[in-house]
């Protein structure tokens, strides 16, 4: 594949990230991903975007939103790629 899965696993060595672990519409981007390689690196996967469809829009904003608003650094989102 060629898609968001197989670039996380690829990069940073995240299996759970792999396509056949998530069906379209499957993610969870609350489920924190850890590289093996770095385990500082917390990732957090989200469906993909379709411009026909908000609804994954407005929860990855949402998600976004609440982490920005977390007490502790180590809770916040550092990077959105």
């Amino acid at each position: 594949g060629v898609g968001k899965s197989t670039l996380l696993n690829r990069v940073f060595g995240i299996e759970q990230a792999s396509a056949e672990n998530f069906e379209p519409g499957q993610a969870d981007i609350e489920k924190e991903l850890i590289s093996p390689q770095n385990d500082r690196l917390v990732l957090h996967y989200s469906d993909g975007f379709d411009p026909a469809v908000d609804a994954n829009c407005e929860g990855v904003k949402a998600f976004i939103k609440k982490r920005k608003e977390k007490e502790h650094v180590k809770d916040q989102l550092h990077a959105v790629w």
